[in-house]
């Protein structure tokens, strides 16, 4: 795999536009993703995601712990 973009700050190489814009954020601590449920911050969608699962989760099991 060619990895020809690279990171003007680590030098770090990526093979794509979205992997170093997603590295850059994790950088510059840009938290662009925000949990309605508790405002805890992402930099990752991949990570917002499961974190707003495990609410889902979450919801479900108290749910059917109250039938």
């Amino acid at each position: 795999m060619n990895k020809n973009i690279r990171c003007g700050v680590c030098q770090k190489s990526f093979t794509t536009i979205s992997q170093i814009q997603s590295h850059q954020q994790k950088l510059n601590h840009d938290k662009v993703y925000i949990c309605t449920h508790c405002s805890k911050q992402f930099t990752n969608t991949n990570d917002f995601k499961v974190h707003l699962q495990q609410h889902a989760s979450k919801k479900k099991n108290d749910l059917t712990a109250m039938e």
